[in-house]
């Protein structure tokens, strides 16, 4: 996910500059070269990995029976249709609601992707840490959030902004202070 991420903090916001300077069909043009020559570069530089060991397709399975891997694909799953719901609307959403557009729009996306860069670090750490603890809390926190977002208001809508902030810092306090290990 973390190239995905990555992906979007650059490509969108390069694309839609360019579209907004020049045309669609060129910011187009631009994302095909990107892709492309990310596909090349993976095909050059990524190895291929060679089996060692041969697996049944029952023991291949057998790793769904954990809790802990369909607890992982459904924070996979919902987060990452989260982020592709919000990425497709937030360019219009910016610019109907806040009245943002044009460069201002495209730097405001690009911080909105370097956001959801450290995000993806920040999850990742968190759900290997204590993945229970994470997938339980950050829907409330997220929630929260939320809720502040259709504002048009901006001191009611950096109000709510520092109130997540807080609430953040002390989700982090939370899940990164000392549990009790139990004795097997």
């Amino acid at each position: 996910m973390l190239g995905v991420t990555a992906g979007m903090v650059l490509g969108v916001p390069i694309t839609n500059f360019i579209a907004n300077e020049t045309s669609i069909e060129m910011a187009m043009v631009f994302f095909a070269v990107v892709n492309a020559v990310a596909f090349i570069a993976t095909w050059l530089f990524i190895p291929s990995m060679h089996v060692t060991e041969k697996l049944s397709y029952g023991a291949q399975l057998r790793v769904l029976k954990k809790p802990i891997i369909w607890l992982a694909i459904a924070a996979v799953v919902l987060l990452g249709s989260a982020g592709a719901s919000v990425s497709s609307y937030i360019a219009e959403y910016l610019e109907t609601i806040t009245h943002i557009s044009g460069k201002m729009l495209s730097l405001t996306l690009f911080l909105y992707g370097l956001a959801s860069l450290l995000g993806n670090l920040i999850g990742g750490r968190l759900l290997s840490k204590n993945p229970m603890r994470t997938v339980v809390t950050y829907p409330i926190v997220l929630g929260l959030f939320l809720s502040g977002m259709g504002t048009r208001y901006i001191v009611l809508g950096g109000i709510i902004f520092l109130v997540f902030s807080l609430l953040a810092i002390l989700l982090r306090m939370y899940m990164y202070r000392p549990t009790k290990q139990h004795s097997r």
